[in-house]
């Protein structure tokens, strides 16, 4: 039996045009998974090392059994607004005890995050001053908290407001105070940002 005619035709028509999409479907899917992958891996880019020099840990439980923080900075200044240039930044913090690699809820002390201008660095014994300081009690903190497969972490989007950056970078990073005063800090992440 010969199949012809209009109705075969668009038949086929529908079929070819069904597979195509459903082609489309699996390179798109495709594409968007390794777009996926590589803007994780430019956003989770940064520093998540200890400071070194005269960093003193948390004894005991007076930080909540906070021994490190890690600071993961996106790349790029973030435009908040419709005028032209940056506006501020995003991170992502955790705490961790620097045996467990899973991140801690911060449950006491206080959290900052201190923006330089440019890439600071120590002269001597005197660091520089931060261009702009964030500071959060661990209530507060409460807000910004995330459940990650990696523990809590502390995502923070910080405009800086009328402290704009003068340089085409800035260096952030997050600071832990223990009630008892002890600090930790992180390890700086440096950030670009287009000009206004």
């Amino acid at each position: 039996m010969l199949r012809n005619g209009p109705e075969y035709t668009l038949s086929l028509s529908v079929q070819s045009a069904k597979s195509e999409v459903n082609s489309l479907k699996r390179r798109s899917g495709a594409v968007v998974s390794v777009i996926f992958l590589v803007l994780l891996m430019v956003l989770t880019h940064g520093c998540a090392s200890r400071q070194r020099g005269n960093v003193s840990r948390p004894s005991g439980g007076g930080g909540g059994g906070i021994g490190a923080l890690h600071l993961f900075g996106a790349p790029l200044a973030l435009d908040f607004d419709d005028k032209p240039g940056s506006d501020g930044f995003a991170v992502t913090i955790y705490a961790s005890n620097g045996t467990q690699a899973r991140g801690l809820q911060i449950r006491t002390g206080t959290m900052e995050v201190l923006m330089f201008d440019g890439t600071p660095h120590a002269q001597g014994s005197t660091a520089p001053e931060p261009s702009r300081t964030w500071t959060f009690t661990a209530k507060q903190l409460d807000a910004y908290a995330h459940k990650y497969a990696i523990g809590i972490g502390y995502r923070l989007t910080l405009s800086w407001a009328e402290t704009l950056p003068t340089r085409d970078r800035i260096t952030v990073l997050a600071r832990y105070t223990s009630p008892k005063g002890e600090t930790i800090s992180s390890g700086p992440s440096t950030i670009a940002v287009l000009a206004r």
